[in-house]
């Protein structure tokens, strides 16, 4: 359904958010659910993650980039641009790293091999490596590791799966707020509510998700 009020184009842009969401939400549940020893499914399940991440929470050149994805909504939507930086501000690192390996994965998806989990549940970590170096020959290597980091050349990559939930978290509390803006803009019209866009926005259960990820 397309809405067409005067100060409402920004309803018509949400609704594939919440749908990148949905996905991103289900597929982390998914991805730390996993138990297996190897499995490249992994590799693929993660992959399709941090695209949805960099769709909801778009990252260049190691910063938020402010005029992609849903940011170009900010001037209708206030608390999207602060509340994104809080985000940032607090995983950071954990960000930057998961779209390294997002990059890494689009431009030369061969490479990049799911070693093992470490830990359990979601304290545990993904550990992936660069398959075009082996790991047992130049590890305690410094001279050749120097020379990778030299080009930017990552051997491993160790990423902490409570991060991917504290940062999945933090947006699906972004998104009740969104919900209740829209909430309160149809709040006089119960016709638009029972559209079924806006109905599919609004019936989303967000808080359902969080509790998972609380409770893994």
């Amino acid at each position: 359904m397309m809405v067409r009020y005067e100060d409402g184009k920004w309803i018509n842009n949400i609704g594939v958010y919440f749908l990148i969401l949905k996905e991103l939400n289900e597929d982390l549940l998914q991805l730390i659910n996993y138990d297996l020893s190897y499995d490249e499914k992994i590799e693929l399940l993660f992959f399709k993650f941090a695209v949805n991440l960099n769709r909801i929470f778009p990252i260049q050149h190691r910063n938020i980039s402010k005029n992609d994805g849903i940011l170009r909504l900010k001037k209708s939507i206030d608390f999207l641009k602060p509340d994104y930086k809080k985000i940032f501000k607090a995983y950071k690192d954990h960000l930057i790293t998961i779209n390294d390996v997002r990059n890494k994965f689009e431009h030369a998806p061969h490479i990049i091999k799911w070693k093992q989990y470490i830990g359990n549940n979601k304290e545990k970590k993904l550990w992936f490596i660069n398959d075009e170096y082996n790991l047992n020959i130049i590890e305690g290597n410094e001279e050749e590791i120097k020379k990778k980091e030299a080009y930017d050349e990552k051997l491993e990559w160790i990423i902490d799966t409570d991060m991917f939930v504290k940062i999945v978290i933090s947006l699906n509390e972004i998104f009740i707020k969104i919900q209740e803006k829209l909430n309160n803009y149809f709040k006089d019209n119960i016709e638009a509510q029972t559209q079924p866009y806006i109905s599919s926005i609004l019936s989303l259960d967000i808080s359902d998700y969080i509790d998972k990820l609380n409770y893994i």
